[in-house]
């Protein structure tokens, strides 16, 4: 039996289909959603790891990094001599709160002595970690055509949350559309906000792209039979494309908005130029025609409104970035631990600043301030092993669908990483899932022979074939 029929690979793309629907639908929603996933995450790797289905396409520096990043997380909790604990960074300002619990407490009522200041916060972001991890390696172990067959799942999924979006953003607030989350304003899918469910889009619609202008220019003996049968998966991604480029737009999230402008212009400087320039050049054409015209008609000017009206939002988070940069000051090297920015921002926070910020809006001084240096090392690790699989991917000339895949994963996770300069994206347990599973596909290795089938691929035309 080929390892595409494999009771291993049948079972992994099964829990791959299961947690990405877990993590777009209910993930992050309530607790049993997310206990769920992260037993299933347990359960994926004891399975990845235990049958060795990583070895063939998972990259080896890729998994040294998620070797590093969990024991680094586990490193926060580890216990230190009081001595040593009460001269890292910071911990003076936590001494007085010793001197509150005693009398409630007793006298023998200390602080954790941890890196982390909250070691059971910094336990729950371990957890976290644990369907992120099995995501990265569900992507980087399956069989490039069940990957695809999930990549598939996860397009349309992320299409039936924009479908969900623009009706939504038609019925307004008190919609049962809803599905009793508050609403932010525009297309927001199951997501609590039009910011993160943006995020989700800005992952998805690249591949879509790029699936598309694949089926668009692949050679005629690729794929035999009518030209029906040849038409019908372009018109269903075509549609996809639609979907989601609509629902991004009516979410009226102008960062969001912005970054799949950015995303459509990479994937033409990007995709083109290994295709058919005159078909795909003619495709982006009538993409970019249809989504304008839909645009039109359901209602443009209130999206447009957002980029002409003076945000309220934006001096209040410039407020946020710089009461951060005062505690990240203060615990360099090593941060406060992963999870514990809300408590430490309430020490900083002026009086004068309204409401609870659990965020910093912007992920990377989040990490600055929980991780310290170490977390700007696992940054910068990140970011070259993401500069080398474009190297090898470039290197890799063969034309059929996991590679176009992988060009419009690459694309998804810059717009996210982008993304995360003005929102926390990577806290949301759902946006973190799914950029796992693209960054998994986007890390692994093609495989020595590659296959000429495409997503949509069935076991009667392969025979036919």
């Amino acid at each position: 039996m080929s390892m595409y029929g494999s009771p291993l690979q049948k079972v992994l793309t099964a829990a791959a289909m299961l947690m990405l629907f877990l993590a777009m639908g209910l993930g992050g929603k309530s607790a049993y959603p997310v206990l769920i996933q992260q037993l299933l995450g347990l359960g994926v790797l004891l399975l990845v790891f235990g049958a060795g289905a990583h070895r063939q396409y998972t990259r080896p520096l890729a998994g040294l990094f998620w070797l590093f990043v969990l024991l680094l997380a586990g490193l926060y909790q580890v216990p230190l001599p009081e001595q040593f604990w009460s001269a890292l960074p910071g911990r003076t300002l936590l001494l007085p709160v010793e001197t509150l619990v005693q009398p409630v407490l007793g006298a023998d009522a200390r602080l954790p002595h941890t890196l982390s200041v909250s070691p059971d916060l910094s336990s729950a972001a371990l957890l976290q970690l644990i369907p992120v991890c099995a995501l990265f390696f569900l992507g980087s172990s399956l069989h490039m055509r069940r990957a695809l067959q999930v990549v598939g799942f996860l397009l349309v999924l992320g299409a039936l949350e924009s479908v969900l979006g623009l009706l939504q953003y038609a019925a307004g607030e008190g919609s049962p559309w809803l599905l009793g989350a508050p609403f932010s304003g525009g297309a927001q899918g199951t997501w609590n906000s039009r910011n993160h469910y943006v995020a989700m889009v800005e992952l998805t619609l690249p591949m879509a792209i790029t699936l598309a202008l694949h089926l668009l220019t692949r050679p005629p003996s690729a794929y035999p039979g009518s030209s029906r049968e040849r038409a019908a998966p372009l018109v269903l991604i075509t549609g996809v494309i639609m979907a989601l480029f609509l629902g991004g737009v009516f979410s009226r999230s102008r960062a969001g908005i912005v970054l799949l402008m950015v995303g459509v212009l990479l994937i033409t400087l990007v995709a083109v130029r290994q295709v058919h320039k005159r078909r795909s050049l003619g495709l982006m054409a009538v993409l970019a025609t249809l989504c304008s015209g839909l645009a039109v008609t359901i209602g443009l000017v209130p999206v447009l409104d957002r980029f002409v009206s003076p945000s309220t939002v934006a001096p209040e988070r410039w407020r946020i970035y710089e009461t951060t940069w005062l505690a990240i000051r203060d615990f360099l090297p090593l941060g406060s631990g992963p999870g514990t920015f809300a408590g430490i921002y309430r020490l900083y926070q002026p009086l004068d600043q309204p409401g609870l910020i659990n965020h910093a809006h912007n992920d990377y001084l989040e990490l600055l301030l929980e991780t310290g240096l170490i977390g700007l090392v696992l940054l910068g690790l990140f970011l070259l092993l993401y500069g080398h699989a474009w190297l090898r991917l470039h290197g890799w000339r063969a034309h059929h669908g996991f590679r176009f895949v992988q060009l419009g994963a690459g694309v998804g996770i810059f717009l996210f990483l982008l993304h995360g300069l003005l929102d926390f994206n990577f806290h949301v347990l759902a946006n973190t899932c799914l950029f796992a599973f693209v960054c998994g596909l986007f890390f692994r290795e093609p495989g020595a022979q590659p296959f000429h089938a495409d997503t949509f691929d069935t076991p009667e035309r392969r025979q036919r074939g």
